[in-house]
């Protein structure tokens, strides 16, 4: 009974928090979101770790840490500390917005010829600085499905340039009359640009990924399921569901005459490359089920009645072999369930070649992960993960007030890295505790000599310690 009563009360405090904050109210454009969003790489959307609440705070930051991580044998140490300065967060922002066309569409009538893209300059901003108005339009929903070209082309397409560059993103802002409360929360939609290589008109194909849910969704003409970041339905109680819809607009890759739209909590969709037509969530063989979360019990019996599932990483990688060819390098993984309390990941990196035969494969537990990495690495020898300090309190997504991703947030401990042997089954894996960082995405990471080093984008231990002080960080 006291069990029950400490319980209880820590649940109505959670309760009284959720209301104080507000957790209804849309979020806000995250500055950072878009300072860290590489544009110009094929195949990404927005890559973005399921943490919304930290990065809301990101933008507040005066500095960005840039840092290359060294190591060697069992002794780690970072290097590499720079400090770019205090408005390096716009520089990303900066770029996107004098680069950015307005773009005008008018939905194709019966008796009325395919629509086309007008394209013209925005004016730049008198200050080059970040203008939040200048991204008001990226915060609505894209109501068309486009099959058109271009009305005008400044300059030549070159001649050489023949190929398709896939990209997705979330496309939806609502859901019938109600509004998504994180734009991640959005149904994705994937464009695809067409150029045929022989310097004639390129082509636009865009197309929303008719996943169940969306199905669902816009056949009732409201929101029917949970989402990460809390959108949910309005009509129903929601404590004890613990299902998340797969919105598929993290990323999308093709490889091996598959095109895949990737959400990093669930099972890959797979789409027809050349119409964009959702065929349907794709197992790659039976290696990932599809299910209400990615979580297990320990047995496939179980699991299956319990409607547990796995999750294809959103950012799978092609790399190179030492035979010339390459592979795709993927991972998949379900959080342990325990009655005993404590939280672990169960990790299975694969390698596929061009026919999706698998070539190699690696199993890895993470003890006390309270989520999954959003991002990995590869070098010729290993794969890298890095497990950021992390506090996760499930009961307000529990009792159905808000989204898991509310419910992390950021501590001041060690960030720990894991290297994983890639060609050796037999080698036993690395663990290592570094400093208080949170990696994002991977620059690179390859193997020099006896050492190996992981670059990417990273919030330093100023920034972690900023963030988890934060009074409203998750």
């Amino acid at each position: 009974n006291k069990c029950i009563r400490q319980v209880l009360a820590r649940l109505l405090s959670e309760i009284t928090t959720a209301i104080t904050r507000g957790h209804s109210k849309p979020s806000p454009p995250c500055e950072a979101c878009f300072a860290h969003s590489p544009v110009a790489q094929p195949g990404r959307g927005y890559p973005l770790p399921v943490m919304a609440p930290a990065l809301a705070a990101a933008a507040r930051l005066s500095s960005a840490p840039v840092r290359s991580v060294h190591y060697s044998g069992e002794r780690r140490t970072p290097a590499g500390n720079a400090t770019l300065p205090s408005s390096s967060a716009n520089i990303g922002l900066h770029c996107l917005r004098r680069s950015r066309r307005e773009v005008q569409s008018k939905a194709a009538q019966a008796d009325a010829p395919a629509p086309t893209l007008q394209l013209r300059e925005l004016p730049n901003s008198t200050d080059g600085l970040f203008e939040p108005a200048d991204w008001a339009n990226c915060f609505q929903s894209q109501n068309s499905e486009l099959d058109c070209g271009f009305a005008e082309v400044e300059g030549a397409v070159p001649a050489d340039l023949k190929g398709t560059l896939f990209r997705v993103c979330p496309g939806s802002m609502e859901v019938g009359q109600q509004k998504c409360l994180h734009w991640l929360d959005g149904d994705g939609y994937v464009l695809a640009f067409s150029f045929p290589g022989d310097g004639g008109e390129p082509a636009i194909r865009s197309r929303y990924v008719d996943t169940h849910e969306r199905v669902a969704e816009q056949a009732a003409g409201r929101v029917l399921y949970r989402n990460t970041f809390g959108t949910q339905p309005l009509s129903r109680l929601n404590a004890g569901d613990i299902g998340l819809k797969n919105p598929a607009n993290t990323n999308v890759v093709y490889w091996g005459g598959k095109l895949l739209a990737l959400w990093e909590a669930g099972a890959p969709y797979e789409l027809l490359p050349g119409s964009l037509e959702t065929v349907g969530p794709a197992d790659l063989d039976g290696w990932v089920a599809a299910g209400r979360c990615p979580s297990s019990t320990g047995s496939v019996e179980l699991d299956a009645a319990l409607g547990f599932g796995a999750a294809h990483t959103a950012h799978p990688h092609v790399i190179p072999t030492a035979e010339g060819a390459s592979r795709l390098a993927s991972w998949k993984w379900q959080s342990k369930v325990s009655l005993t309390g404590g939280t672990s990941l169960c990790a299975e990196f694969r390698e596929f070649d061009e026919n999706w035969a698998v070539k190699s494969g690696r199993e890895l537990s993470i003890l006390n992960s309270p989520m999954a990495p959003h991002d990995f690495a590869t070098t010729a020898s290993s794969y890298v993960l890095t497990v950021p300090p992390m506090k996760l309190n499930l009961l307000p997504y529990l009792a159905g007030l808000t989204g898991p991703a509310n419910c992390v947030s950021l501590a001041q401990a060690p960030m720990r890295m894991y290297v994983v042997p890639r060609n050796d089954p037999d080698k036993e894996h690395l663990e290592i505790e570094t400093e208080a960082l949170y990696y994002i995405h991977y620059a690179n990471a390859f193997d020099d000599g006896e050492e190996t080093v992981l670059r990417g984008s990273a919030w330093g231990p100023e920034g972690v310690a900023k963030l988890a002080s934060n009074p409203r960080n998750g």
